[in-house]
């Protein structure tokens, strides 16, 4: 059987062993990938590494989660405040999403403004409210959307 023995996200040695020539020569912070054909390159943070340490929970509205590489050790997650330009960029994105996603619902109901057509009373509410999506408290990451009649 080949095994690759992967150090910081790398496979560092390929080698053909039985089971117990593996144990006996791979250290304990390693891990030892088995395979018949062993065709590994490397390996993602999602395959290894980090599942052992997962991202924490934060908020991204304001905080940044980033590893920070350790020699010959699991990589450890730093969370650090945004800057005023990322925070300034997430907003932004945010506004722009919210404002398309507004034009979009605005525009499957603009028939009901064609003057052979009657807009209820119930329609131009709710486009009036999709008008003023902005204008909510929790704009632009929490807003309540109006309900279609």
């Amino acid at each position: 059987m080949k095994y690759a023995q992967i150090v910081n996200h790398k496979v560092i040695n390929v080698i053909e062993a039985d089971s117990q020539e593996i144990a006996e020569m791979v250290s304990s912070d390693c891990v030892v990938i088995q395979s018949d054909e062993c065709q590994i390159d490397w390996i993602h943070d999602e395959e290894l590494g980090l599942r052992d340490n997962p991202r924490p929970s934060f908020n991204k509205l304001t905080h940044k989660a980033e590893t920070e590489e350790v020699e010959n050790q699991v990589p450890q997650w730093v969370i650090s405040e945004l800057s005023n330009e990322e925070k300034e960029k997430i907003n932004n994105d945010a506004a722009k999403n919210v404002r398309s996603e507004r034009q979009f619902l605005l525009s499957e109901t603009d028939f009901y403004g064609m003057p052979d057509v009657v807009m209820s009373d119930e329609m131009a509410a709710y486009r009036q409210s999709l008008r003023d999506i902005t204008l909510q408290d929790g704009f632009p990451h929490e807003m309540e959307w109006p309900e279609k009649p």
